[in-house]
């Protein structure tokens, strides 16, 4: 799967950006239930130390395919803001493929 930087043009930097973990966090789910044109599933995972940090996934195509897309979540620290955006960019483009 290819995501064309056309497809989001116009959205600027701060679309993909939140400030906080809970906001990434949201802004995974949104983009995860928004995906329309692909099969998908979710899971959630709470960390020990605070059932409010979970580790998230998402599995993009079908359970038979032979290439799918997976992306964990929620696996960093500060640097986690970073690669939220880039799954927001990256969910958002699929959905607009």
């Amino acid at each position: 799967m290819s995501v064309p930087l056309s497809a989001l043009s116009g959205a600027s930097v701060g679309a993909w950006f939140r400030s906080n973990y809970p906001a990434c966090k949201a802004l995974f789910d949104l983009n995860c239930h928004s995906l329309t044109k692909y099969p998908w599933s979710k899971q959630s995972w709470a960390l020990p130390m605070d059932e409010n940090l979970t580790v998230d996934t998402v599995w993009i195509g079908s359970p038979e395919a032979e290439t799918v897309l997976v992306l964990m979540s929620g696996t960093h620290g500060v640097e986690g803001y970073c690669g939220s955006a880039a799954q927001s960019f990256l969910l958002n483009g699929l959905q607009h493929n």
